[in-house]
């Protein structure tokens, strides 16, 4: 499989950090929504409230998986009109998707674990009328000691897609190199039919 030029009539094809940054900050504002709606649901009940707070990652998760596969993109991207393709231009399947959010996956598990942990230990009643920075502090007393190390692999992955993604002329992150995928500008995308 080839990659598809880096310019075609002097037009640079893939899509550019500014690009994928807005795309993100798109997505961010999208997910950001759904956080507040399902802080409000929280105060319902406990169980709800400990369903959410496990759900929202995992809402992130299915959201960039799903969107990925069906369109070619979340709906940042395709706002800004970029979409992921595999490296010669065709459409990519849900496998080029998961393996593109694995590692998010994987650092979400643990992550969910300890939320898991500090739900089980939290005061119910304290926890359901607090707002959303209670919330949070009222859980981070019951985080494990390890989540720390967490933490500085998210840092880690999270600079390192950055990097990576500024260091080449394809402007591939880490999770492209990894899926074997590509983000190009929308009006350059081959369709299934038209692939060779």
């Amino acid at each position: 499989m080839q990659f598809l030029p880096v310019e075609l009539n002097g037009i640079h094809i893939y899509a550019t950090f500014i690009q994928r940054l807005g795309a993100g900050l798109i997505d961010t504002i999208i997910l950001l929504t759904i956080i507040i709606v399902s802080t409000i649901l929280q105060n319902i009940n406990f169980n709800l409230a400990a369903i959410i707070e496990l759900g929202v990652p995992i809402i992130f998760l299915v959201y960039s998986v799903f969107f990925n596969a069906t369109h070619g993109g979340t709906i940042g991207k395709l706002l800004v009109g970029i979409q992921i393709t595999k490296i010669n231009g065709t459409r990519i399947s849900y496998k080029e998707s998961f393996k593109r959010s694995s590692v998010d996956i994987l650092l979400t598990l643990p992550l969910l674990a300890i939320i898991f942990i500090s739900l089980t230990k939290v005061n119910q009643n304290d926890f359901l009328i607090a707002d959303i920075i209670v919330k949070d502090e009222l859980l981070r007393v019951f985080y494990p000691s390890w989540k720390w190390m967490i933490n500085r692999a998210i840092d880690i992955w999270f600079w390192s897609e950055f990097l990576v993604l500024l260091m080449n002329k394809r402007r591939r992150a880490l999770h492209d190199f990894i899926a074997g995928t590509i983000v190009i500008k929308k009006s350059y995308v081959i369709t299934l039919d038209k692939a060779p």
